[in-house]
């Protein structure tokens, strides 16, 4: 006969199994994900961070961190609900088969792909968990060993002031990261103090090399939640394409859209922004 001590351990297993199984996750249970980070390196789609919302969400109204690193086969459909999508892999390894470095859950970032390494970086975010629990360490994804690495603080004084929903891209070609702009707050740095302000930093890293660079932006005005593309176009490193999102006038506290009659171009060679006015049908 089962003694009452080995009965309890028995009923405290069997609850964990029970909650292990129920446990919810962004694949079985997914009604819909936003301000994540996303790639695509290989035809796979990465995504990472943000928030997610499972099915029972029309119900409850619940976001969730996402924790998860997550990657979609572009080229691998399968069946679900009588419709092909690309196959979500939720395995990658991220804070569960490692014990070091941790990586920090985070909305609003990037991912800068490195098509030729087979990795990317995280850039940028706020912690999920309303306010950053550490200092600000560039952490990449190697996507062969499926392996987290910590590059440490950027190497660049001052330190960058990191911020969330900025624009940015990366670029596999020339072998360079870049971010403009974006939201500083207590969510998306340690030590600081302000309320959360508008950013007109503009930074670039070097894959090859580990250099952040603080390079010369559009101008002095604050600028956030735009959009930045890359084009093969004019010298070898290539074009920025900068348009939409908030702008703050210089020495004002103000929060204006960016009209889209004009555009600012970015000749990473020679280090120097352009205006470029917009013609048509203007938004």
């Amino acid at each position: 006969m089962i003694c009452s001590h080995w009965r309890a351990l028995l009923a405290v297993l069997l609850l964990c199994a029970v909650r292990w199984v129920a446990a919810e996750n962004p694949k079985d249970d997914f009604c819909r994900r936003y301000a994540h980070q996303a790639t695509v390196i290989d035809d796979k789609l990465y995504i990472d961070g943000g928030w997610v919302n499972y099915k029972h969400f029309p119900k409850t109204k619940q976001d969730y961190s996402n924790t998860w690193l997550a990657a979609h086969d572009l080229n691998k459909l399968v069946n679900r609900g009588g419709n092909l999508w690309p196959d979500l892999n939720i395995s990658l390894s991220k804070n569960d088969r490692q014990v070091e470095p941790r990586i920090p859950s985070v909305n609003g970032g990037i991912l800068w792909g490195d098509e030729v390494n087979k990795r990317f970086y995280l850039y940028g975010g706020e912690w999920n968990d309303g306010f950053a629990l550490r200092s600000y360490h560039l952490f990449s994804y190697d996507i062969l060993g499926d392996k987290w690495d910590d590059f440490g603080t950027p190497d660049i004084s001052p330190p960058p002031s990191i911020a969330s929903y900025g624009a940015g891209v990366g670029v596999s070609q020339t072998g360079m990261g870049y971010y403009l702009g974006g939201w500083i707050s207590k969510a998306s740095m340690t030590g600081w103090d302000d309320p959360r302000t508008m950013s007109s930093n503009f930074y670039a890293y070097n894959y090859d090399t580990g250099e952040f660079t603080n390079l010369e932006s559009p101008d002095k005005q604050a600028r956030a939640e735009g959009g930045m593309v890359w084009l093969p176009a004019g010298d070898a490193l290539g074009l920025l394409v900068y348009m939409g999102g908030l702008v703050s006038e210089e020495g004002e506290d103000s929060e204006d859209p960016q009209p889209f009659d004009e555009v600012f171009v970015f000749d990473a060679q020679s280090n120097r922004w352009f205006t470029q006015k917009t013609t048509g049908q203007i938004p």
